[in-house]
């Protein structure tokens, strides 16, 4: 995948997370722990720490960083999610924006198969998109109303801001 589109993906999923916590403010604080029943995920959390936790882990995979240590059990509020999913997103976007285009399309030793650089950052943005109806479902489960977030919304938004 190309840097542009790698761009495009990360600007995305700045979007679609932004909506959620657009859901969240409509919710009492302890929705974000609250058990929905049917659901294959405990709670509104555990699908959202999923995704910080991708983050992390793949991020730092590429760098050679220390994935933060945070226990699930210690993440407790929207705003604990954010400050964690927080810290990984300008290092992802520095890998991004700053790695030599022959060393993002080349192949690494990561962990699957030697696959690009570009592969993984495209599989972190992706992974997080591919949970994105976990998370709106269970938001409007829990009384939110979710804003638009297709592919589609989010381009009509950032076309008119150029």
């Amino acid at each position: 995948m190309n840097r542009d589109a790698l761009r495009e993906l990360f600007d995305y999923t700045t979007f679609t997370w932004a909506s959620y916590g657009k859901a969240m403010q409509q919710l009492p604080p302890d929705a974000f722990l609250r058990p929905i029943e049917r659901s294959g995920w405990t709670s509104l959390k555990q699908p959202l720490f999923h995704i910080a936790a991708g983050w992390d882990e793949w991020t730092c995979e590429l760098t050679g960083a220390e994935p933060q240590t945070i226990e699930s059990e210690d993440v407790t509020t929207w705003e604990q999610m954010e400050a964690i999913r927080s810290k990984m997103r300008p290092l992802l976007l520095r890998i991004i924006e700053e790695t030599p285009d022959e060393e993002l399309h080349s192949t690494t030793d990561v962990t699957v198969g030697g696959r690009s650089r570009s592969d993984i950052i495209a599989h972190i943005l992706l992974h997080e998109r591919g949970h994105h109806g976990d998370v709106t479902t269970l938001l409007s489960a829990l009384g939110a109303e979710v804003p638009m977030s297709d592919y589609l919304v989010y381009a009509w938004f950032r076309d008119r801001q150029k």
